[in-house]
């Protein structure tokens, strides 16, 4: 399984596996998952800590309610996340599909960017996963 050598990550970190979802097949398991570094993510503007894991209360179309898992990991990893790609979390053992992408900025002043100023991978992406 190929790992992402070129991601710079310091302290304690998770790994995950990344499933590309292959448009002309509609399926996930046509590539080889790519093994990658995360962290929980620090999504809260406020200095709160928000890396925890939300259950939230969904109904589906038959009006079942269910418990829908939701959370934020940040990674600096230099691959191309879609909205229908897939993230196994390898410790949970679980697979979650990406709902939404946003980079972040707040760490411009950060070691992996000040090494590398110009590569444009060094920004943290953060993948609100569910």
């Amino acid at each position: 399984m190929p790992i992402n050598q070129f991601q710079m990550f310091s302290g304690h970190f998770y790994q995950a596996e990344y499933l590309e979802f292959d448009e002309t097949t509609k399926r996930w398991d046509t590539y080889q998952p790519v093994l990658f570094r995360y962290k929980p993510a620090e999504i809260s503007s406020q200095g709160v800590s928000a890396s925890g894991k939300t259950t939230t209360a969904t109904q589906n179309i038959q009006g079942s309610v269910y418990g829908k898992r939701e959370f934020a990991i940040s990674t600096t990893t230099n691959l191309r996340f879609k909205k229908k790609d897939k993230i196994r979390i390898i410790n949970e053992d679980k697979t979650y599909s990406i709902k939404a992408i946003t980079e972040g900025y707040d760490s411009i002043n950060a070691m992996v960017n000040l090494n590398f100023p110009r590569k444009k991978s060094n920004k943290p992406h953060i993948l609100f996963l569910a």
